[in-house]
């Protein structure tokens, strides 16, 4: 179909969207990105999870301790004496914070081609992106006596852990957006 600005444009039924082809690509996220967000959320949450509780074990401590040591951005240093409730909270925060992670992806996948053409590639470089925001603004704003900081081989396998995360999220992103900017449009 054409407007009266001679654009492109069709209804994505599959998705949910409205997508328009023109000059620059415009895409307005439907239940279809939604959905993609929360797995994607999932996904990169899962990945970080698995790394973070071997971490832990392999130095004596239990996952549930990171968890509730992610709970303490809310709650303060009280967080470690809690029980399971602590834990939950901080698991929610966590896979809140992966899906947030997911949302910005999407957001730039819908108009950087870049990100949707390149997932590898853009989700190791986002990944790095987000090890900085972090080690370097999130980390900082809740224990500023103890980071920023490198651990030498410590703070490498965080950078790949944080890679790994990305490259969940920009797969599974990808996948949606192609299909919504792409599939649909005639």
């Amino acid at each position: 179909m054409r407007n009266k600005l001679g654009t492109n444009y069709s209804y994505c039924h599959r998705f949910g969207a409205l997508a328009v082809n023109s000059i620059t690509e415009i895409t307005q996220p439907g239940k279809g990105l939604i959905l993609a967000i929360l797995l994607a959320g999932v996904a990169g949450g899962a990945v970080d999870a698995a790394y973070f509780s071997t971490s832990a074990i392999l130095k004596g401590n239990s996952p549930v301790q990171v968890l509730q040591s992610i709970a303490s951005f809310w709650i303060g240093r009280t967080a470690k004496d809690g029980g399971a409730a602590i834990a939950i909270l901080g698991a929610a925060t966590h896979f809140g914070l992966a899906t947030i992670m997911a949302a910005g992806y999407a957001g730039v996948s819908l108009t950087n081609t870049f990100f949707r053409t390149k997932p590898l590639a853009a989700g190791a470089c986002y990944g790095v992106f987000l090890y900085c925001v972090m080690y370097y603004l999130v980390l900082p704003a809740r224990w500023p006596n103890t980071y920023p900081r490198f651990d030498g081989f410590r703070s490498i396998m965080d950078i790949f852990a944080h890679i790994g995360v990305a490259l969940a999220i920009a797969l599974i992103i990808t996948a949606n957006t192609r299909s919504i900017a792409h599939r649909e449009i005639g």
